[in-house]
């Protein structure tokens, strides 16, 4: 596809439309229904040029998309409906896993695109769903999933958004989280316990715990270089007996130490943190060969880029800007979904003019891949934001150096 060609067409921003936020469209409603199939999500507005669009085979082919999405595991541990639906199917037939086919085609895409049972039929045989067949029983046209139902966990609830500090790889940034068991009950004072794990004299226990009841306890350590490898190998022993002891990797254990913090440790920790943080993100970066001042060049720099480049320019994934986007691009929160990794490869980005749905205009990037198998690209916009927001917590991964030699502007040239 040209480049002129990918202005003409719509593309969505990462949100959905029923979400009541903004929408980012690149160009006009396209008859590109060969993208759009190919895209990890599809918009009201990408719908309607579907509908509008679409050849006989791609119609068969969204349904059956459809039924792939209404069906997967993934949607159906949070749709009770269908739960139930299957439920009752299988009650009333004495078959396993298996739902009148009525309740797919009531779904408000399939009534729009007036799917039939022998459009499903049709759609299954030409583009079969592993697991999803389609059976008559008495009469009555069953969709059947063979593997099984997923268990059902309800709507999703929109998280806290964690700091840094509270995330699985940032637990011990702030000086090793250890957690002690096996402690004889004889042994009733935390004091004896420190003086165990500081008995080597190789490191400094900032805060400890009461023993439980169980016989645990946790213990904040002084952060060291060293301090990560000297806790993993501890062995403090006690009356003889050897104490167990291993670092906090679970969020449950960490917030079981939290909840043993007096407010003035907590305290402490958090300026111990915020400083962490606040030298990680001063400091100078080398994204695979690109020297950054630091962190907060990255957007500036992305920025920069945007504006200075002509809608359609092409980014090769070797350039200063494609190694960039593409190690940006990595902390996305839907990267999978967007690159489609086991079915392309990504040969690309580009700068395209995206229009909200408010009519204003703002260029964004778009990534390129490449069906492996029949070579077809497909282009769609990512949020630069969301990786920011993402890679802010993994800013202590990236490779941190001691060159100067900033870059001050992204070449969008092929070495």
């Amino acid at each position: 596809m040209t480049g002129s060609d990918s202005s003409k067409r719509k593309i969505s921003a990462d949100e959905d439309a029923d979400q009541g936020v903004k929408k980012r469209v690149v160009g006009d409603p396209s008859n590109d229904v060969e993208v759009l199939l190919g895209k990890s999500r599809v918009t009201d507005d990408e719908f309607k040029v579907i509908l509008a669009r679409a050849t006989a085979d791609q119609r068969l082919r969204f349904i059956q998309r459809q039924i792939g999405h209404y069906l997967s595991n993934e949607n159906l541990s949070r749709d009770n409906f269908y739960h139930q639906k299957f439920q009752e199917g299988s009650s009333k037939e004495g078959v396993e896993h298996v739902m009148d086919l009525k309740y797919i085609l009531s779904a408000k895409r399939m009534l729009d695109i007036k799917a039939t049972a022998d459009d499903v039929k049709s759609a299954l045989e030409s583009h079969p769903i592993t697991g999803i067949s389609i059976e008559e029983i008495s009469g009555i046209v069953y969709v059947k999933k063979s593997d099984g139902l997923p268990r059902y966990e309800g709507r999703k609830l929109f998280e806290k958004k964690r700091k840094f500090g509270e995330t699985n790889d940032t637990y011990h940034a702030a000086g090793p989280i250890i957690f002690i068991s096996n402690i004889p009950s004889s042994v009733q004072e935390w004091q004896q316990v420190k003086d165990a794990l500081q008995e080597s004299k190789q490191i400094r226990v900032r805060f400890i715990s009461p023993i439980s009841d169980s016989g645990h306890c946790f213990a904040w350590v002084c952060k060291s270089p060293e301090a990560l490898g000297i806790v993993k190998e501890l062995s403090p022993v006690i009356d003889g007996n050897t104490l167990s002891v291993s670092l906090v990797d679970t969020d449950e254990k960490y917030k079981e130490f939290i909840a043993t913090l007096k407010p003035s440790i907590l305290s402490s920790r958090n300026k111990d943190l915020q400083r962490v943080h606040s030298e990680i993100m001063s400091s100078p970066l080398d994204i695979n060969g690109l020297i950054l001042r630091n962190f907060g060049c990255l957007r500036p720099l992305l920025n920069g880029l945007l504006e200075s480049s002509d809608n359609g320019t092409k980014i090769p994934l070797k350039s200063q800007a494609g190694i960039l986007l593409q190690f940006v691009l990595d902390f996305h929160p839907r990267k999978a979904e967007k690159l489609c990794v086991s079915q392309r490869s990504i040969c690309g980005f580009e700068v395209a003019m995206g229009t909200f749905k408010e009519g204003s205009k703002k260029k964004c990037f778009l990534v390129v891949t490449r069906d492996n198998s029949s070579g077809h690209e497909y282009k769609e916009d990512f949020s630069i934001s969301k990786c920011l927001e993402c890679l802010r917590l993994k800013a202590h991964t990236i490779p941190k150096t001691d060159k100067r030699e900033f870059i001050k502007s992204l070449s969008v040239s092929s070495p």
